[in-house]
């Protein structure tokens, strides 16, 4: 497990955790915006995600980059969370 302080930067956490999403499973601790902490079994891996549910063609939204849109699992929906909130991190 992988916890925030021993990360360089917030922009290095987004990175990391991004491309480890792509290409597994990963468990993420944050805190939501309530306060509320949260953990939640997630990815980007197209493997993982119904087709139902993929992202249809080459639709890039512009979001806020300090924002990580996954795939939640367990929910079996989109859900985000901003890379500054996360705890820990690691691959399931």
């Amino acid at each position: 497990m992988i916890k925030k302080e021993q990360m360089i930067n917030k922009g290095s956490m987004s990175k990391t955790v991004t491309a480890l999403l792509y290409d597994n499973l990963v468990e993420v601790e944050f805190t939501k915006v309530n306060g509320d902490l949260r953990k939640m079994k997630c990815t980007k891996a197209a493997v993982h995600i119904p087709d139902d549910k993929l992202p249809a063609g080459n639709n890039i939204n512009k979001l806020n980059e300090d924002v990580i849109r996954v795939y939640d699992v367990d929910v079996g929906d989109w859900r985000s969370f901003r890379a500054d909130s996360i705890k820990t991190f690691r691959v399931v």
